[in-house]
């Protein structure tokens, strides 16, 4: 117990470091954020809230989005409603897209 009260303090403070300055650095956060591809019931489509004419123009805005990401992630929120074909579709534009990482959303039971 004594030993832990006495290295205890000298933890938290740990070293002291004289750390560099730098300019402003991209956000790569938010750069990296993922995009998400929303289907509904009557088949409208979107990429965040920018709204898409129809799936043959989707492919086009997604590689526009994603231009200079690296390994881009979209997700794809489809109500269930939609035709498993119109699905299908949409997943093959974002493939087309050049998009290896594709993740479903769901609502938890």
């Amino acid at each position: 117990l004594i030993i832990f009260m006495v290295t205890a303090p000298m933890m938290e403070k740990g070293l002291d470091v004289n750390l560099p300055q730098v300019g402003k650095a991209p956000d790569l956060a938010a750069q990296q954020e993922p995009l998400i591809v929303s289907v509904t019931r009557g088949g409208g489509l979107a990429v965040g809230a920018q709204a898409v004419a129809n799936v043959e123009r989707l492919e086009a805005v997604l590689k526009q989005q994603l231009a200079g990401r690296k390994d881009p992630e979209v997700f794809l929120k489809a109500d269930k409603d939609v035709p498993y074909g119109a699905v299908v579709e949409v997943m093959a534009a974002v493939r087309g897209a050049g998009v290896n990482k594709l993740g479903m959303v769901a609502e938890p039971k």
